[in-house]
């Protein structure tokens, strides 16, 4: 891995580190998808110690129409990246989800036109 890699990766931690009390991590998601040249990033974790709602946490920079319609259809509920993603240890390649049904095929379709590609990892 280059240089590069890693000193973003420092730069990334300590920008972590520095924002932990903060209840918004947006600006830190931010700088971790512009320096690795990424479209989008989506961060999900849970029993995260500095949520106080205890609710999971989620940080995304994909557009904010596509939040809104993912959350209007409950794509939650059948978003295969999610699922694998709590049935895994290993990353998810997303390009991997075969489109079975037609629920599926529309958000991925949906997706697509959003700008949200099958490429990516989780």
């Amino acid at each position: 891995m280059s240089l590069n890699f890693y000193s973003s990766y420092f730069e990334i931690m300590e920008k972590m580190k520095k924002n932990e009390k903060n209840e918004n991590h947006h600006d830190v998601i931010e700088f971790m998808r512009s320096s690795y040249g990424l479209k989008t990033i989506a961060y999900f974790g849970l029993n995260v110690t500095t949520n106080i709602s205890n609710e999971p946490f989620l940080s995304v920079t994909y557009p904010n129409d596509w939040i809104e319609r993912y959350k209007q259809q409950n794509y939650v509920s059948i978003d295969p990246v999610i699922k694998a993603g709590f049935s895994n240890l290993l990353p998810v390649e997303w390009s991997a989800a075969n489109p079975r049904n037609e629920k599926l095929k529309t958000f991925f379709g949906e997706a697509a036109e959003f700008g949200v590609g099958r490429s990516g990892l989780t």
